[in-house]
């Protein structure tokens, strides 16, 4: 990536701060992780675990949006990953498909189906 790149943002849909639970399937393994989201978009998510996640690591995600409502399950992609403590990591998540519709599915009540 030219220096040029190197910060520069490149989120194509606006994320807004979402502090969500979130359980985690990373592919190939039978356990969940728990973990929580910073943000959310129509894109990805931002995600915090206690576990490891590497970059380009696909995962299968339930997204606890309102605690009433069935969560959203989606799949994604790890587009990035870094260790902020010890026992902390943060993941930029990026969706497999467009989250926006599920997610107005899940307020409004209706099915996913």
């Amino acid at each position: 990536m030219p220096d040029s790149e190197v910060g520069k943002e490149r989120r194509v849909f606006e994320r807004v701060l979402a502090r969500c639970p979130v359980k985690v399937k990373i592919e190939e393994e039978r356990e969940l992780i728990e973990g929580s989201s910073k943000d959310l978009s129509d894109g990805g998510l931002g995600l915090f675990t206690h576990s490891r996640i590497g970059q380009d690591t696909h995962l299968e995600m339930w997204i606890k949006i309102a605690a009433q409502l069935k969560p959203l399950h989606i799949g994604g992609k790890v587009a990035w990953a870094q260790k902020r403590r010890p026992d902390l990591w943060r993941a930029g998540v990026c969706f497999d498909e467009m989250a926006f519709i599920k997610i107005v599915k899940i307020l409004v009540g209706k099915s996913l189906n």
